[in-house]
């Protein structure tokens, strides 16, 4: 699965929050997925990301995709992580087409 820049830093910053404690294999699940969301320092030079405060940047021309291969355990840990955000109502318009490629419609309907 590729994912860009946006998508990543997005990750690497709901990730955490969204699972601060589980089980011993998710939480390893999950430090493995968090270094591989992360950025080398190649990919930090060449595509120019800057911090500044809280805001990051990036030359959205010069940035490529990651294809990532993430197991069920890491999937999940997706999932749940989008479903949080869709629960805190912190979802934006810029995470629907990590939502479409995780196959994450939105809450269950009640009653399921």
């Amino acid at each position: 699965m590729d994912l860009t820049v946006y998508e990543r830093i997005a990750l690497l910053q709901v990730l955490p929050v969204a699972h601060q404690h589980g089980s011993f294999i998710k939480q390893k699940t999950l430090l493995g997925l968090i270094g591989d969301l992360g950025f080398t320092e190649h990919e930090l030079i060449a595509w120019d990301i800057q911090q500044e405060g809280e805001r990051i940047t990036w030359d959205e021309t010069r940035a490529e995709p990651k294809a990532l291969e993430l197991g069920p355990v890491a999937t999940g840990l997706v999932l749940d992580a989008l479903r949080w955000l869709d629960e805190q109502e912190r979802m934006d318009i810029g995470l629907l087409p990590l939502c479409e490629k995780f196959g994450y419609t939105g809450p269950p309907e009640s009653g399921e």
